[in-house]
């Protein structure tokens, strides 16, 4: 591996842990041609039921698959009613799991919420290991987190369940279209207090990966080079079609087959032909 300044080394080494435990969110289960334990999602878009999102769970878990379920979250002063919902997914082996609220929730409703449900369902005793916080729609990203009392009070509650309750909780964006927006958008919630690292959601690799992904994913990369404290820590990558050009592609990545270049252009990735 030949790289021209240290700075691209980081950068390498950035991208390749990034990619460590990817996760694809795929329009239906299959998992045809898909290394055992990838971690796949059902499309965060859409609200299923309870015994559809089971079907698709049992499926990916004979597969060697790893689910990340996505829940509709309750409503303030219903978290009771998830019991069952978490109850029947730890029994499958399902432990992961994302929460979904309605686009135009606010960070600071959407926290106690999880706050609610960790307190009250306990979902670190039946087995699960992380919570994810998504909204749906594709809304977001354009607008910051502004530092307010509450939504510290927020974080920090969450934070505390979540040491407490002995689970994982994970900020998800909406679809990333640039750089420049989710590196803004990061920054203002660490700004706001969040400590929770963040997954980042990466619409269609497509045919050319080259064309817009691996742009992203080097913007990222390069900003925690740059920013230590920077909590992007995962992707999810946002599939329309089939995954297992997407789950070559990321492992080749996390793999570290690849050369990072820093030019006077910018950094550039070329992918180690197969030997």
């Amino acid at each position: 591996m030949t790289l021209n300044r240290r700075c691209a080394v980081d950068v390498f080494w950035n991208l390749v842990t990034l990619m460590d435990d990817y996760a694809l969110e795929l329009p239906e289960p299959a998992a045809d041609g898909l290394p055992p334990g990838t971690r796949v999602c059902l499309p965060l878009g859409d609200e299923r039921p309870l015994a559809e999102v089971m079907t698709a769970a049992r499926r990916l878990i004979a597969a060697g698959m790893r689910p990340v379920a996505a829940v509709a979250a309750p409503e303030p002063g219903a978290s009771r009613r998830i019991d069952r919902p978490l109850r029947e997914l730890a029994g499958i082996g399902v432990r992961e799991l994302v929460l979904l609220w309605p686009a135009g929730t606010s960070l600071t409703s959407a926290l106690d919420d999880v706050t609610r449900v960790v307190c009250r369902c306990d979902p670190g005793r039946r087995g699960f290991t992380e919570i994810g916080v998504a909204t749906v729609g594709h809304a977001g990203l354009n607008v910051g987190h502004e530092p307010s009392a509450e939504l510290l009070r927020a974080f920090e509650e969450a934070s505390d369940v979540s040491v407490a309750g002995d689970i994982g909780i994970t900020l998800l964006t909406p679809p990333v279209r640039s750089v420049e927006s989710v590196i803004a958008w990061e920054h203002s919630l660490r700004a706001a207090g969040n400590l929770f690292p963040v997954r980042v959601r990466l619409p269609e690799t497509g045919p050319n990966p080259f064309r817009h992904t691996i742009p992203l994913l080097l913007g990222m990369a390069a900003a925690a080079e740059a920013d230590p404290g920077c909590l992007i820590s995962e992707v999810q990558f946002v599939l329309r079609g089939p995954a297992e050009p997407a789950a070559a592609f990321a492992d080749d990545i996390r793999d570290g087959n690849f050369v990072v270049e820093d030019s006077e252009y910018g950094y550039r990735l070329s992918m180690l032909r197969e030997r």
